[in-house]
């Protein structure tokens, strides 16, 4: 399922996030017409490994984090992800990151095209430790 109904803001969890950017895909036929779909698309940003104690790991290097819980958003304070605007989510089933479409961007109440999701991959528990 990529579009989300009912996102919440939540605590993130440490583990390993996969990413995935919205764009569009194609289209399907209705009784109306054509209407556009939306399709994961490969990210950028690939993957996230978030750690305990506020440290997260990505291909292209090591960085600090903080989570407002105010806002639910995950702030990345330094490494390569710094400056993307994340809110971390969850629908009761799953949980992800969603950062903006690129650094300094805004994220809107519901998720959007260019966006790039971060699911929780992995049990927190059997998270892989390497890159």
């Amino acid at each position: 399922m990529l579009a989300v109904v009912s996102a919440a803001a939540a605590t993130p969890i440490a583990g390993e996030y996969s990413c995935y950017i919205l764009a569009l895909g194609g289209s399907i036929m209705t009784p109306y017409g054509a209407a556009p779909t939306v399709t994961p698309m490969p990210s950028g940003i690939n993957r996230v490994w978030l750690e305990a104690g506020g440290r997260y790991r990505h291909a292209a290097g090591t960085g600090r984090y903080r989570y407002d819980s105010a806002t639910g958003h995950v702030i990345f304070e330094s490494g390569p992800l710094e400056g993307f605007t994340t809110r971390s989510e969850a629908d009761g089933e799953r949980r992800w990151l969603r950062f903006a479409a690129q650094k300094g961007g805004d994220l809107a109440p519901k998720s959007r095209l260019g966006e790039h999701i971060c699911v929780l991959k992995t049990d927190p528990h059997s998270a892989s430790t390497t890159p």
